[in-house]
C-alpha cells in the first residue's frame, strides 16, 4: 500500500466522519423537534380535558336553564289562564 492510496483512504475517512457528524446533527434536531412536539401533546391533551371540563359545566348549565324555562313556561300560562278568568 502506498502513500497515495493511504491519502485516497484518508480522505474517504475525512469525508465519512463528515457525514456522520452531519447524521449525528440531523438526528440530534430531530429530537430536539419530537420532544418540542411531545411537550406541545401535552399541553394540547391538558386543553382538551379543561375543554371537555367546560363542556360537561355547559351542558350541566344548559340543562338547569331549559329546566328554568320549562317552569317559567307553566307559570307563564298559569299567569295567562289567570288573567283571562280576572
Amino acid at each position: 500500500m502506498g502513500l497515495s492510496d493511504m491519502l485516497v483512504n484518508f480522505a474517504v475517512l475525512l469525508v465519512n466522519l463528515r457525514y456522520l457528524l452531519e447524521s449525528l446533527s440531523s438526528l440530534l434536531v430531530n429530537l430536539h423537534f419530537t420532544r418540542e412536539f411531545c411537550g406541545f401533546t401535552r399541553e394540547f391533551e391538558q386543553f382538551t380535558r379543561e375543554f371537555y371540563g367546560f363542556t360537561r359545566e355547559f351542558e350541566h348549565f344548559t340543562r338547569e336553564f331549559y329546566g328554568f324555562t320549562r317552569e317559567f313556561g307553566h307559570f307563564t300560562r298559569e299567569f295567562y289562564g289567570f288573567t283571562r278568568e280576572f
